[in-house]
């Protein structure tokens, strides 16, 4: 008598556990439809054919839901797409510890911009300062120092947000973003 019930409690734990994994699965596929519509992957049915069919729903069911899930997109992109084109350019910083604004160029979701010192700059102990405002950039307790030839990556959405100072004049820094059109 208790394995009976055993089972039952057992069989009607799976049938729960794929109920929710389906339903989860559908309310995701649903979320990510907002984005942009692409075709539904046959991976996606696939799996979720063989998860209706591993807690035992009957083929009405599993008709139903494919039905349901067949009519839903979304848009799966691993990697952003290639950039059309790089954009660099030098900034010569020829005041020491006078703060310098890189240009008004935007960077694409998922690029980064890169800021270089000049692999010319005079030998250390002159620094590149790298900061976030023109008050700060002079400041050594407010910035990312660069040494020559060292480089630095930011993930923001313009290159303007960037202020640099140089410690030793006349000092130069390079940079690079990686440009869609």
């Amino acid at each position: 008598m208790a394995d009976k019930a055993e089972s039952r409690a057992a069989g009607a734990t799976l049938l729960l556990s794929g109920t929710a994994a389906v339903a989860s699965i559908i309310a995701a596929t649903r979320k990510a439809a907002l984005a942009a519509p692409t075709q539904f992957p046959p991976e996606v049915l696939s799996l979720l054919q063989a998860i209706a069919e591993a807690v035992g729903v009957t083929v009405q069911d599993l008709e139903a839901l494919l039905a349901a899930v067949q009519g839903l997109s979304f848009n799966i992109q691993g990697y952003p797409p290639n950039a059309d084109y790089p954009l660099s350019g030098r900034l010569d910083c020829q005041v020491a510890l006078q703060p310098y604004r890189l240009p008004p160029i935007g960077v694409p979701d998922d690029f980064s911009l890169i800021i270089k010192s000049w692999p010319n700059n005079p030998a250390p102990p002159a620094l590149i300062y790298v900061a976030k405002a023109s008050g700060e950039a002079p400041n050594p307790y407010s910035v990312w120092p660069l040494i020559q030839n060292e480089q630095i990556a930011y993930r923001i959405k313009d290159a303007s947000q960037i202020w640099v100072a140089a410690t030793v004049a006349p000092a130069a820094v390079v940079w690079t973003v990686e440009q869609r059109r």
